[in-house]
C-alpha cells in the first residue's frame, strides 16, 4: 500500500478510537490518542514557530544571531523563564514573563483591535426614520429595543424592580440574551453534526475510495 493509503487508515483509526470516549471516557484506547493528538499538535506548533519566527528572524543557517538581532534572545529567555514553574523553588519566576505577556497582548488588542469595538459601538446607533422602506424602520427600531433592553439587564446600580421601565428593561433583556443563547447553542449543535458528518464521511467514502478504489455513494 502507497503512504496515502496507510494515512487514510491512521485517519480512520484515529477517528474511532476519539468516539470510544462516548462508551468510556476513562479507557485506556481514549486516553492514548488524547495523549498522542496532544503531542502531534505540540510537536507541529513547535516546528511551526521555529521555522516561521524563530529561524527566520534572528536565527542563521548555521545557528548564529543574525547581525543586529542581538535583543531578539530576550523574549527567548522570557519564554524559557515561564518553565520555571516546575521547579517549586523559584516557580514564582514564571509569574514575570506571564505577566509581561499579558500586559503586551492586552495592549496589543487595545491598540489594533479598537477598530472593532468601536464598530460595534458605533453600529449601535440605527437610524430610527427616513429610510424609505417600513420593514428596515422596524427592524431598527427592535433592535434599538433588544439593546436597551440587554444593557438594562446589566445594569446593577438600580434596583431592578424600582420602575415599570427598569422591569419592562430587564424583562426585554432577559429574553433577548435567552433567545440568543438558543441560538448559539443551535449553532454549535449544528457545527457538531457538520463534524461528525465530516468524519462518517471521510471514514465511509474518503477510505472506501483511497483503500478499494469504490465509493460508498
Amino acid at each position: 500500500m502507497s503512504a496515502e493509503q496507510w494515512g487514510l487508515i491512521a485517519g480512520a483509526i484515529a477517528t474511532i478510537a476519539v468516539w470510544t470516549y462516548l462508551v468510556d471516557n476513562q479507557n485506556p484506547i481514549w486516553e492514548f490518542i488524547q495523549h498522542l493528538y496532544i503531542g502531534l499538535a505540540y510537536g507541529w506548533t513547535f516546528g511551526l514557530v521555529w521555522h516561521t519566527y524563530i529561524k527566520q528572524v534572528f536565527i542563521g543557517d548555521d545557528f548564529s544571531l543574525r547581525a543586529g538581532q542581538w535583543w531578539m534572545i530576550i523574549p527567548v529567555i522570557l519564554g524559557l523563564l515561564i518553565y520555571t514553574r516546575y521547579i517549586p523553588s523559584i516557580s514564582w519566576i514564571a509569574r514575570y514573563p506571564l505577566s509581561i505577556a499579558l500586559g503586551w497582548g492586552a495592549g496589543y488588542v487595545l491598540t489594533f483591535s479598537a477598530p472593532v469595538f468601536i464598530g460595534q459601538v458605533t453600529d449601535s446607533f440605527y437610524q430610527l426614520w427616513g429610510l424609505g422602506s417600513t420593514s428596515e424602520t422596524l427592524n431598527n427600531w427592535l433592535l434599538l429595543l433588544v439593546l436597551l433592553g440587554t444593557l438594562t439587564y446589566f445594569f446593577f446600580t438600580v434596583r431592578r424592580d424600582a420602575n415599570a421601565v427598569m422591569k419592562g428593561g430587564v424583562w426585554v433583556g432577559r429574553w433577548a440574551i435567552m433567545v440568543t443563547l438558543g441560538a448559539m447553542f443551535g449553532n454549535t449543535v449544528l457545527y457538531r453534526y457538520n463534524l461528525f458528518y465530516a468524519r462518517m464521511k471521510y471514514i465511509l467514502v474518503d477510505v472506501v475510495q483511497g483503500l478499494f478504489g469504490g465509493g460508498a455513494g
